[in-house]
């Protein structure tokens, strides 16, 4: 699934604006390996802002996070054996105020193998504490980008967002 174009730029203004990504019934299913991508622009951002939730389903989530001053930190929870494991990425990499693309790649299974991407490049990452292990929780497919109460939004805009099964390592895809 792919949200592409300058006319494809969705505004999310700090209240419960949330924008829908499975269309007609069309789930997306990314259990197992996945690989998001996303351009945004954030202005402000309260804790855990959804950058992308499962809040009608179950899936992975990405929430944009409160850092260190003039910075967001990208976050993404995944579920093993019943308990969501994160990933972050380091306080000072994600600007507030400019058009950021964030490729967020995850090999499946039990691998501990988060990669984000920042503009291109590779970030270093913070390991959830504790390896996962169990099985990777099912993917209801239900996307949504934006939050419905007040600790899930955010003030900004996106303008492109790409959802792949599997991992996309192709240096075009994360750039």
């Amino acid at each position: 699934l792919a949200l592409r174009g300058s006319s494809s730029r969705c505004l999310f203004n700090d209240s419960d604006t949330v924008m829908r990504l499975s269309p007609s019934g069309t789930d997306i299913d990314c259990s197992g390996a996945f690989t998001y991508l996303f351009w945004f622009k954030t202005f402000s951002v309260n804790l855990d802002g959804r950058l992308l939730d499962a809040n009608a389903g179950a899936g992975p989530l990405i929430f944009i996070d409160s850092a260190d001053s003039g910075y967001v930190r990208v976050r993404t929870k995944v579920n093993f054996g019943g308990s969501y494991h994160t990933w972050d990425t380091p306080n000072n990499v994600v600007p507030v105020g400019e058009w950021v693309h964030v490729g967020v790649t995850f090999a499946g299974g039990d691998t501990n193998e988060i990669v984000y991407y920042v503009n291109g490049s590779p970030v270093t990452v913070t390991n959830p504490t504790g390896t996962p292990s169990g099985t990777q929780g099912a993917d209801s497919g239900i996307k949504d980008i934006g939050g419905t109460n007040a600790t899930q939004v955010w003030d900004g805009l996106i303008s492109e967002a790409a959802i792949f099964a599997g991992t996309q390592l192709d240096a075009d895809a994360v750039a």
